[in-house]
């Protein structure tokens, strides 16, 4: 079963008098369970594409399917329902609200979808544990290093048990040691819960851990790596 399909999305904005193609006949499917990567320098697309996937923005033209609904037909309150119940967002800018804590950060989503009391202390608890932060439950972000705090906004992202999670170079703002164990974690917590979750990156020592790698650049995918039983299987799409 596909959690995302794409079929020939383009995405153009207008500068001025010109128009600027972001993404050009993007198509791919990202499957239930499925762990991938968008690869590609600053301006290939890698950020248009999440939100696009996100139900953030829509394409110029193309077919969105997110967890078996056809986007475009849909109304606002249709999208943002489906935004808010199944994908979790992780941003390189971590995003932590300053005046929570580490455990109210993580609880913030179950509060807004009127999770029962019992379930919130639960379900925070044992994402704390699995973040490896016990201890640091009532440490507000100020007070945590910045691989804590994306470990924090990974749990937030997590903690609703989105069927997709999307983030948008997740380790822009972290060392390259502190960047592995960052995927890593995420990668631990998809098997835990089974999310599809895409991640975008211009680091490649981070593709260690995908399924899947696709290779924007100027809008593109020209490239996909499938990565199978420790063998890497590249097929060559070709520049749409």
């Amino acid at each position: 079963m596909s959690t995302v399909n794409l079929e020939n999305v383009c995405k153009t904005y207008q500068s001025g008098d010109s128009t600027v193609a972001a993404l050009r006949n993007i198509t791919l499917t990202l499957h239930e369970g499925e762990f991938a990567a968008l690869c590609g320098p600053s301006g290939s697309g890698k950020s248009s594409l999440l939100n696009i996937i996100g139900c953030l923005d829509k394409p110029t033209i193309g077919s969105i399917s997110i967890l078996g609904n056809q986007v475009l037909p849909m109304g606002d309150d249709a999208i943002s329902d489906i935004r808010s119940k199944s994908i979790g967002f992780i941003f390189q800018a971590f995003n932590l609200i300053p005046v929570l804590t580490v455990y109210e950060n993580i609880e913030y989503p179950l509060l807004l979808n009127r999770s029962p009391a019992a379930d919130r202390r639960n379900r925070v608890t044992e994402m704390i544990e699995a973040l490896g932060l016990a201890g640091m439950a009532n440490r507000r972000p100020a007070h945590l290093s910045g691989g804590q705090q994306q470990r924090v906004a990974v749990g937030r992202a997590l903690i609703t048990r989105p069927k997709l999670v999307l983030a948008d170079e997740p380790t822009g703002n972290l060392d390259s040691a502190t960047g592995l164990k960052i995927i890593e974690l995420m990668r631990n917590l998809r098997d835990q819960h089974g999310s599809t979750l895409l991640f975008s990156t211009h680091d490649p020592a981070l593709l260690i851990f995908p399924d899947r790698i696709y290779h924007l650049s100027d809008g593109c995918i020209v490239r996909q790596e499938e990565v199978n039983a420790h063998v890497a299987s590249v097929t060559q799409s070709g520049r749409s």
